[in-house]
């Protein structure tokens, strides 16, 4: 099976260029609320159970932009997405980066939002997410990663256009 996410650039066609708004596609590894780790697998391309079960369930949907390369861990840059919409594993969606959840060990986590979702498409910087929510975010990860803090959206937009250089590099 082809998902139609396989062949995704890195931005909307619509959006390249456009220096009012960076908007990047972000696709869906897990969905809100799973606890059961699964990733993609690209030799196999297809979705694969890792076996580890999380402590607590995820507090967004869960995946990556396509096109992008972290040298963290070898992958795709990480995302977590705002949406009050359920998106299912599989689908991508245009979003727009608001900040990213510095790692210490350099796997960092974009935080992006939903450009449909009536709660959170309007957010511009991850500053106007709701204080409890980010917190929510950084618990959750807490245990199993150290972090550094946040970096605003302009500083995202600079990591995303280092991961992208680097995926074409590799």
């Amino acid at each position: 099976m082809k998902y139609s996410f396989e062949e995704l650039p890195l931005q909307p066609p619509n959006s390249i260029g456009d220096p009012t708004d960076f908007l990047v596609y972000a696709i869906v590894e897990q969905e809100e609320g799973s606890t059961e780790r699964t990733v993609w697998d690209e030799a196999k391309r297809e979705f694969v159970k890792t076996g580890l079960v999380m402590k607590k369930p995820l507090p967004a949907p869960y995946g990556w932009i396509p096109q992008t390369f972290c040298e963290g861990d070898g992958d795709a840059l990480d995302v977590l997405i705002l949406t009050e919409t359920k998106i299912p594993q599989g689908h991508y969606l245009a979003t727009r980066p608001v900040g990213v959840l510095l790692r210490r060990d350099q796997d960092h986590k974009v935080l992006a939002v939903d450009l449909q979702d009536t709660r959170f498409g309007a957010i511009q910087n991850y500053t106007e997410v709701p204080p409890e929510l980010l917190t929510f975010i950084e618990d959750w990860f807490r245990p199993y990663f150290e972090l550094d803090g946040w970096l605003d959206a302009i500083a995202t937009r600079q990591i995303i256009a280092q991961s992208h250089a680097l995926f074409h590099l590799k």
